[in-house]
């Protein structure tokens, strides 16, 4: 193999492999860099109060790992509703989740138990603290409108 060969080689090698030199930062560098306040909690979720131009929302973001892969990623939850106890979602309630969830640019809408969130992930590899933001605020935005259009269901 001639010199030009190996080195075109060695290029096209480094372009395939993941970058080593810019490893994805970790959420907490970037809660630190953006100078956001978050507690850690003991499930390992942070919590970061989040303000909106009408109200303050608390929000969670964890780092993961995206299924079996090394791709490292950040979940966020906004509660978006809390039903009563014994609360039974009426069949019209589904419909409109299902309907936002595909009126949804960005994130999804889940039920767990008796709440509602809004979801998002983002992967780390090129976030930066403004990005961050960007993120928290969507979730702010996207948990008011989806509270708005289910909370009537649940007063019914």
């Amino acid at each position: 193999m001639t010199a030009k060969k190996r080195y075109l080689a060695v290029v096209l090698a480094a372009l395939m492999l993941p970058s080593l030199a810019h490893a994805a930062p970790s959420l907490e560098v970037l809660l630190r860099q953006a100078n956001i306040q978050a507690q850690k909690t003991e499930q390992g979720f942070y919590k970061i109060v989040v303000e909106g131009e009408e109200d303050t929302i608390i929000v969670f973001a964890k780092e993961g790992k995206l299924g079996e892969t090394e791709i490292s990623v950040v979940n966020i939850y906004a509660v978006a509703l809390q039903m009563p106890k014994d609360f039974q979602p009426p069949q019209a309630m589904l419909k409109k989740m299902v309907a936002l969830n595909d009126d949804l640019n960005y994130g999804k809408v889940i039920q767990e138990g008796n709440m509602i969130f809004y979801k998002s992930t983002f992967l780390l590899q090129n976030a930066d603290s403004h990005s961050l933001e960007i993120e928290l605020q969507i979730a702010h935005v996207w948990r008011n409108e989806l509270r708005r259009q289910l909370m009537p269901f649940v007063k019914e």
